[in-house]
């Protein structure tokens, strides 16, 4: 309390953090006499202003944020707000903020923070960079009697981190089991924009094509990447570049995460289509699975367990046997799953092919979901299965990345623009650029004359297309690698280089892609027109309508073998094809190729239309059954010879060495109804199921064999494919199947049998299909 000495000065000590109003009696006294009244009793009233303590606040020293991000919020971005000691608790917090833009418009919403601490801005549009943030935290208690309200200024960088901005693409063509590389232009590739290029930022950079990132990436600098490595894949594809790194070395932990992609450019080829005004790519097709229904059976406990329509449980592999449930075949359709989907390159929903099998690990994690859809439809069993981690044992899932047995992915093609009017006729993949020949112009590039080049090069505009030379003054009908060089064939009779310079070359050139220059084979001209070209070995066989080359009589079809400038390494067939002219050619070997066409004559040998070169002499291609029978007939008008060959021209044919396929303008083969398309094996002519409905204009055998390492123990089933101007396929059976202009059917390779018809996607849109690749595609 306060004490008063004998000159009137008053003693006191006052509370901590107390303050207020006291009013104290004061009664006087001495050492004398005292008065009779007595001494008047004192008022003294003590009065403690309050004296305002400064508020407290942490600021952090800086932030980071990614441009085009939206509105930010940052939680708790001030922390240890204080307004003072607990008498001044019912005071208000609040945030002042100056802002110093190093980049003009760097927001379009202003940071504020509110009186929890928490930040609020929204950066504008395309705009990054750095800005300094001078914050100061203010109460309302005012500043009298020396008292504070308000903090130092606090200064915070704020870091706009730009979005990496891929510009352009450089690739080859990729296969489906990708492998190459890539390389990826564009800017702000390194951290903070590009101003530390050091070896840190490649740790936390990604390219990631169609979902999946390659194996490595190599930074080269703020505007190049180069992908190592592209990951197996499918169809055109995304490329991304993903960056992730800790923000601060000052601060610590705030991740940042920041990604650009470039879509229109990037496309995987498992095979070529081609068509009016169109080239494509084909590859698998994954459709959407269907929505799963209840009850869904599960597994429990290692075992497959489902459940009946009254609610029993039941296990729907138990009337089977083990070798039925090792043969048993599955395809296991997936949601759209971050899990599944860091497994699988598809993106959204993927599909595997799989089968039951004993003795291998299980396949699937336990938190995937997956509903199951038996390839045959006469197993006794539900269609839906959750898959677990704990699998039927001691059968398994087990993956199987392509075609396994009877189970196969669905093929697709898509379009890609190139450009160009006009018909797409041929096509070719040399050193990983795609060449596609035809009658067409470009609009944009005067060069591009009935042939170009394009490879997985591009920007935001799209694929680049280049020209090849200037072009040629025809059609070309016809390409084949041979010996390293693009060969050309067709209507046309000269070529036009780089320099200016023309070369008459008549129907048939190659072109170097080392020397960028157009070359004569075997320095010889043919006259007339080439319509199929077939390269084995160092062996060039050329077919279509001229008489002679090298000065010797050829009659549509001649070969070229050796060093392609021997000007004597030109050779004819016996005879040639007379009657007529060839239109394609197909065969593993120069001693045995099969040759189609219009023509009646296989050197002297009666034909119609196919003919067989045994390395000696040509054969024709008679139905055996159809030759008995009418040897035993004797009925000359119906069984006349060519009754048991075909009844029109072929147009177009593949060949697995056994097994030949023709299509063309013809009814019946081996006196057997065909409808233009059938197929040789065994000295017997067999329709292809019961043909299509429309026009047949090419066909081709390939393997959609996407990942080559995993060959062993599986068995790549190679499908012939069928494209045209047709809506409908029909099978033996009498089933049919919708198509859109191109179709396949599979082989049994073991029964050496077919398959039922299956639809090829076209995407996005359908047109007709002129050519398809005539080879599997070697890259």
């Amino acid at each position: 309390f306060p004490v008063f000495d004998s000159k009137g000065y008053v003693n006191f000590t006052l509370m901590p953090g107390e303050f207020g109003k006291a009013t104290i009696k004061v009664n006087p006294t001495n050492q004398g006499p005292i008065p009779e009244d007595g001494f008047e009793t004192l008022t003294v009233v003590f009065e403690v202003a309050d004296y305002n303590t400064k508020p407290e606040c942490t600021i952090p020293p800086e932030i980071a944020v990614v441009e085009n991000s939206g509105p930010i919020i940052f939680d708790n971005f001030v922390t240890d707000i204080s307004v003072g000691p607990e008498n001044e608790r019912a005071q208000h917090m609040i945030f002042q903020i100056e802002t110093v833009n190093t980049v003009p418009d760097l927001f379009s919403s202003p940071p504020i923070i509110d009186a929890g601490g928490t930040l609020m801005l929204t950066t504008g549009t395309d705009r990054y960079g750095e800005a300094l943030l001078s914050i100061t935290c203010l109460d309302d208690g005012g500043s009298l009697f020396g008292g504070s309200d308000r903090t130092n200024a606090t200064n915070t960088i704020l870091r706009v981190f730009p979005m990496p901005r891929v510009l352009g693409l450089a690739a080859e063509a990729v296969p489906l089991h990708g492998r190459a590389e890539l390389t990826v232009h564009g800017k702000n590739f390194g951290s903070d924009g590009g101003r530390r290029e050091d070896s840190d930022v490649e740790a936390g950079i990604s390219v990631i094509v169609g979902g999946t990132p390659c194996a490595s990436t190599e930074f080269l600098s703020d505007e190049q990447l180069i992908c190592h490595g592209i990951p197996p894949g499918n169809g055109h594809s995304e490329v991304a570049v993903s960056i992730s790194e800790t923000f601060g070395t000052r601060t610590g932990d705030q991740p940042i995460f920041r990604s650009g992609s470039l879509s229109g450019v990037f496309s995987y080829t498992g095979f070529l289509a081609g068509g009016q005004n169109y080239l494509a790519t084909g590859s698998r097709y994954f459709p959407a699975p269907p929505q799963p229904e209840q009850p869904v059976p599960i597994f429990v406990n290692g075992s497959l367990f489902g459940f009946n329509e009254s609610g029993a449980s039941f296990n729907p592999l138990a009337n089977l046997s083990q070798s039925e449930r090792n043969l048993m075949l599955w395809t296991a359709l997936c949601r759209n799953d971050s899990n599944f989907r860091s497994n699988f390159p598809e993106g959204n929903l993927s599909i595997a092919v799989t089968r039951m099998c004993a003795n291998s690990s299980a396949f699937f994690r336990h938190d995937i979901f997956c509903t199951l859809e038996p390839v045959f439809s006469n197993l006794s069993v539900l269609s839906q299965y959750n898959v677990g981690s704990n699998l039927i044992d001691p059968t398994c899932m087990a993956a199987a990345q392509e075609e396994v047995d009877q189970g196969r992915v669905l093929a697709k093609i898509e379009s890609r623009p190139l450009g160009i009017a006009g018909v797409v006729r041929s096509m070719q993949v040399l050193h990983g650029t795609v060449y596609v020949g035809g009658s067409f112009q470009s609009g944009s590039e005067p060069s591009i004359v009935n042939v170009l080049s394009c490879r997985n090069d591009g920007d935001e505009n799209g694929l680049f297309v280049r020209s090849v030379g200037h072009g040629v003054d025809g059609s070309v009908n016809a390409m084949m690698n041979h010996q390293g060089l693009v060969v050309l064939g067709g209507t046309f009779t000269s070529a036009r280089s780089l320099s200016g310079h023309t070369l008459q070359s008549g129907a048939l050139v190659a072109w170097d892609h080392h020397e960028q220059e157009w070359l004569l084979i075997g320095r010889t001209t043919i006259m007339g027109s080439i319509a199929s070209l077939l390269s084995v070995g160092d062996h060039l066989v050329v077919g279509g309508r001229f008489q002679q080359v090298a000065g010797e009589v050829a009659n549509n079809i001649a070969v070229h073998s050796g060093n392609v400038s021997d000007p004597l390494g030109w050779h004819s067939f016996e005879g040639g094809l007379t009657g007529g002219h060839v239109m394609a050619l197909a065969g593993e070997s120069v001693s045995e190729f099969y040759a189609g066409g219009s023509f009646t004559m296989a050197g002297t040998t009666k034909v119609r239309g196919v003919a067989r070169w045994d390395g000696v002499a040509w054969q024709r291609l008679a139905d055996e059954d159809c030759v008995q029978a009418c040897r035993h007939s004797g009925d000359q008008y119906v069984c006349a010879e060519s009754s048991c060959e075909l009844d029109g021209p072929v147009t177009a044919m593949a060949s697995t060495g056994t097994m030949l396929f023709v299509a063309g303008n013809f009814q019946t083969a081996g006196n057997k109804a065909a409808g233009g398309l059938a197929f040789y094996i065994n000295q017997r002519w067999n329709s292809i199921q019961a043909g299509v409905r429309g026009s047949v204009y090419t066909v081709a055998l390939i393997r959609l064999d996407s990942l080559p390492e995993v060959r062993d123990g599986l068995r790549i089933t190679p499908c012939l494919y069928v494209g045209g101007e047709f809506d409908r396929a029909f099978n033996a059976d009498g089933s049919s199947v919708a198509v859109s202009n191109i179709a396949r059917v599979c082989l049994d390779t073991e029964q050496l049998v077919l398959e039922g018809w299956e639809p090829v996607a076209s995407l996005p849109s359908s047109e007709p299909v002129y050519t398809l690749n005539q080879r599997e595609l070697v890259l």
